[in-house]
């Protein structure tokens, strides 16, 4: 679980201020362990979730049960939030802009228009589609990958194709991801010259070469999207798509995204790679 969340950066407070916020943490953290303890070994369920996805198996938890225990979490998140407050600390995410997470419950609320949601990313899907999906990526994340392998040729088949739904890709490469960033540009290069469909190619080519996001490597997959070989290299040479991609993670910081995957689905947004079935209930639900 650790991958899908951004790790708070407290700036340096003043002596008491530090020694009030570790009193108070620890004694929240050290409750939650005690109660976790006395309910259950694995209290969000992630062991039994990793195991079935691994295993092609339903989770025997309740989407209502996920909801509460993801509500529990934020409840706990936010409450932190007020304790570094209180404290005179700041707890803000680790990322290229330091955009912060508004409070909310998951899925929460988006207050953005289409046009800032859509920019100019690439997407898949009619332009004048009913329902919009965002999606937030990082392709260091296996959470991402995971979603994009299993859960994505659902949405695609069902909800794109059929055009009920505009999908667009944005960035939000993870501070300690070091090769999520040159992965991004490169993705962008290959979407500058081969537009959308050639994205998509590149996108499932980079989740597929994961463990190797070497500048050579992602070079080699960019041709095999379809891309030229010098153009592509002056592309990424210029670092012309930076700023493009600073500016994706900095506007999904202020829609909710504090780690990847992250969604913005109609008006809602989804938090993590969740299974198809929840995707499907919250964009029937945005479709009415």
């Amino acid at each position: 679980m650790l991958e899908e969340l951004e790790v708070p950066s407290p700036s340096r407070p003043s002596g008491t201020g530090l020694i009030v916020a570790i009193l108070i943490a620890g004694a929240m953290i050290s409750g939650a362990i005690v109660y976790s303890a006395n309910q259950d070994s694995d209290p969000f369920g992630l062991e039994s979730l990793k195991s079935s996805a691994s295993e092609g198996e339903k989770s025997d938890r309740s989407l209502e049960e996920l909801m509460k225990d993801f509500e529990k979490y934020d409840e706990f998140e936010n409450r932190m939030g007020e304790i570094f407050k209180e404290a005179g600390l700041k707890n803000e995410p680790l990322s290229l802009k330091g955009a912060s997470k508004p409070a909310g419950t998951i899925p929460g609320t988006v207050n953005a228009s289409r046009e800032e949601l859509v920019d100019n990313d690439p997407y898949l899907g009619q332009k004048d589609a009913p329902l919009t999906i965002v999606e937030f990526s990082d392709f260091e994340c296996p959470y991402c990958k995971r979603y994009f392998s299993e859960t994505f040729p659902k949405i695609k088949e069902q909800y794109i194709d059929t055009g009920k739904v505009r999908y667009v890709f944005r960035d939000y490469p993870i501070y300690g991801h070091q090769r999520a960033l040159p992965a991004a540009m490169a993705a962008a290069c290959v979407f500058e010259q081969k537009g959308s469909e050639g994205y998509l190619k590149m996108h499932g080519k980079i989740f597929e070469n994961q463990q190797d996001l070497s500048d050579e490597n992602l070079k080699k997959i960019a041709g095999e999207a379809g891309a030229n070989g010098a153009k592509y290299d002056s592309c990424v040479k210029s670092g012309k798509f930076t700023a493009e991609i600073e500016a994706d993670q900095a506007f999904g910081g202020t829609v909710g995204v504090t780690g990847t995957p992250g969604f913005v689905v109609g008006n809602k947004f989804v938090k993590g790679a969740q299974s198809f079935a929840y995707f499907q209930q919250v964009i029937e639900e945005q479709l009415k």
